[in-house]
């Protein structure tokens, strides 16, 4: 798909997840939170829904938490728009529905936004995808095994005739419960990011070997 026709595909998208209405969230939110990052990043991440900050801002992962997430990210050299950052759930979940309290996405929710994240990864064909916290492992992959079992583990997500390498780490959240930048989590999700550097290096690698295949046959060919 040629770049511009890519960005209008994805743009249709956004729009028509602004409008939906398909469960009771939307009675709730001031924001239905798209996206954040860059469209033509390489790299897709997946969390789990909007809380507070994002839902008035409109965008993933720009309150308290979020912050702490790409100041990790930042020390093993990432940017925010290296990623096209998404959530499982686009608008805010609270408790009784009321707009105040976060909590945890219903099953029922997710069934009915998941045809959003679907179409994102379809359109974006991200090359490796981030998973941040248990709902959105567990929305992509029908695993008994939570985070802390599986975090910085490679697998992968097929879709069409594509296998995309996935990499589940820690959500933000997580880690600030359990002492911020000073505790193990935090050490153990920039091992998980060294993961992530790995797989960048081997499939820069396999474009490089797979582009010098190419001039070899041309020339053999000419």
């Amino acid at each position: 798909m040629k770049e511009l026709n890519k960005e209008m595909e994805i743009e249709k998208l956004h729009a028509q997840m602004r409008r939906c209405n398909k469960c009771h969230l939307y009675k709730t939110r001031t924001s239905v939170v798209c996206f954040g990052g860059d469209y033509h990043a390489k790299i897709m991440m997946i969390g789990e829904a909007p809380g507070a900050n994002e839902d008035r801002e409109g965008e993933p992962f720009s309150g308290k938490t979020g912050k702490l997430l790409f100041e990790i990210f930042r020390e093993a050299g990432f940017k925010r728009e290296h990623f096209y950052i998404t959530n499982v759930l686009k608008c805010r979940p609270t408790k009784d529905n009321a707009g105040q309290i976060d909590r945890q996405p219903t099953m029922w929710e997710i069934d009915a936004c998941y045809h959003f994240l679907e179409k994102q990864i379809a359109l974006l064909r991200p090359k490796i995808i981030v998973t941040i916290g248990n709902t959105a492992l567990k929305t992509l992959f029908n695993t008994p095994l939570s985070i802390t079992k599986i975090h910085g583990r490679v697998m992968g997500f097929k879709q069409y005739e594509q296998l995309i390498p996935v990499i589940p780490m820690y959500h933000p959240s997580y880690i600030e419960r359990n002492g911020g930048h000073y505790s193990k989590q935090k050490r153990e999700m920039l091992e998980d990011i060294r993961v992530l550097i790995r797989i960048i290096k081997e499939l820069v690698k396999e474009k490089r070997e797979k582009k010098e295949k190419e001039n070899i046959e041309s020339y053999m060919n000419a």
